[in-house]
């Protein structure tokens, strides 16, 4: 971890080994050495928002308390502490929204739902304990839907959660309702399976092939 910086709006990690490809800046760049104009590839702010990355609470090994609702409630926690000191103020931050968590419920092996925040609406996936973390560039998780990208973030007391962005930032939104009904639509698409194709005969299958439409029979 060590000269590891983490970016306060999104949770990006900018390892120094890595370097970052979508500036082009070589593996072995210390955050010291980045260009000034440098700003993280994820959510595209400044130097300035980023930190040494924050440890999960040391009272818990994954930083999650027990059960799915106290995984939510400690997710809350976290950004509720984000939107009083880092976010406060900024203009990306919606004032008419504030900061809930909508629907989580179980889906394969962890819980899925929405949190919303003042700058940002996303998906989050909550792994199983001690489940390992993916890599800092993201992976694709498979949905009902179908697959969706989803970023890893360690945070001080929800410990390691996944996250795919929906709505960034979120100053479309005029009531915090509005932000909820949409976070619960961008649910319903995910956790649903997409509808089969039309069946068709052999003769429209065929005929469909060869670029002309069937003749009727």
């Amino acid at each position: 971890m060590s000269g590891e910086r983490e970016c306060g709006v999104c949770w990006y990690v900018y390892r120094p080994g890595d370097g970052d490809g979508v500036w082009q800046v070589p593996p072995g760049t210390p955050f010291d050495a980045l260009p000034e104009e440098w700003r993280c590839p994820r959510c595209d702010s400044d130097k300035s928002r980023f930190l040494p990355p924050t440890a999960p609470a040391p009272s818990s090994p994954s930083g999650e308390k027990a059960g799915v609702r106290g995984r939510v409630d400690a997710l809350l926690s976290d950004f509720e502490a984000i939107a009083a000191t880092a976010m406060k103020d900024l203009p990306l931050s919606n004032p008419r929204l504030g900061v809930e968590a909508v629907d989580f419920q179980p889906l394969g092996d962890g819980h899925l739902g929405v949190l919303i925040t003042p700058w940002s609406i996303n998906a989050v996936f909550l792994p199983p304990a001690g489940a390992p973390v993916p890599g800092a560039k993201g992976h694709q998780r498979l949905l009902p839907a179908g697959a969706v990208t989803f970023f890893p973030q360690r945070l001080p007391t929800a410990g390691d959660v996944e996250v795919a962005s929906l709505f960034s930032p979120a100053q479309e939104f005029d009531s915090q309702a509005a932000a909820v009904a949409a976070a619960r639509e961008a649910l319903a698409l995910l956790r649903a399976a997409p509808a089969p194709p039309p069946a068709h005969s052999r003769r429209e299958l065929f005929a469909t092939l060869r670029g002309r439409p069937p003749t009727p029979p």
